[in-house]
């Protein structure tokens, strides 16, 4: 039976995918630093999740140095001290530490994670209010009139904070005329000033 994953935990659930970013495209070391710094401002009781995390994709990647392996180990021993409500199980825990003092398996790349995150879907119609005059020309009458949009795709790119690479968004397309067809009878009910945008689905 192969090491157990430790990421049974909301914090580490939604860092974990930042952390991998990191690793993807820098050092160990170098990438360590920045996550450090970047959550410099976490939760004193929820730094140990973070070097739970490190740790853990470190060592399945064959690439947790001697430094960083006793971070981690510094961290196991502040979550043993923990209430087990805001921590890790005893049995997790001891799974985790065996797992980071033991050999590791041969080095590999860490692939960067992909993410879709679009408010959007392929197909939505979005309409638009013009309401703001310092965006439309005086020698259009377009003032409170709508620009229609179809997404037509949703694109799925690499992400990370840390480093500043952009998150998803939708490619949108003028609508066809067909997409028109079926969606404008509903406009004008749906929307009456909205900036929401509207399925045609």
């Amino acid at each position: 039976m192969g090491h157990k994953k430790i990421y049974g935990n909301d914090l580490a659930m939604d860092i974990k995918p930042e952390v991998q970013a990191v690793f993807s495209m820098i050092t160990p070391e170098e990438g360590t630093e920045k996550i450090l710094s970047f959550y410099k401002d976490i939760n004193e009781d929820e730094k140990y999740v973070l070097w739970f995390v490190i740790g853990d994709i470190l060592w399945d990647h064959g690439i947790l140095n001697e430094d960083i392996r006793n971070n981690v180990n510094k961290a196991i021993e502040y979550a043993e001290t923990l209430d087990k409500d805001c921590c890790y199980s005893s049995e997790t825990i001891a799974e985790f530490k065996k797992k980071v003092n033991s050999a590791q398996p041969q080095s590999k790349k860490i692939r960067r994670p992909k993410v879709t995150h679009s408010e959007w879907n392929e197909g939505d119609l979005l309409a638009y209010r013009l309401v703001n005059p310092k965006f439309i020309p005086e020698k259009y009458d377009i003032y409170g009139k709508y620009m229609l949009f179809h997404v037509v795709s949703v694109w799925r790119l690499d992400v990370s904070r840390i480093l500043g690479s952009a998150l998803v968004y939708a490619v949108t397309s003028e609508p066809s005329a067909r997409t028109l067809r079926a969606t404008l009878p509903r406009l004008e009910s749906h929307l009456h000033g909205s900036q929401e945008p509207l399925s045609k689905k």
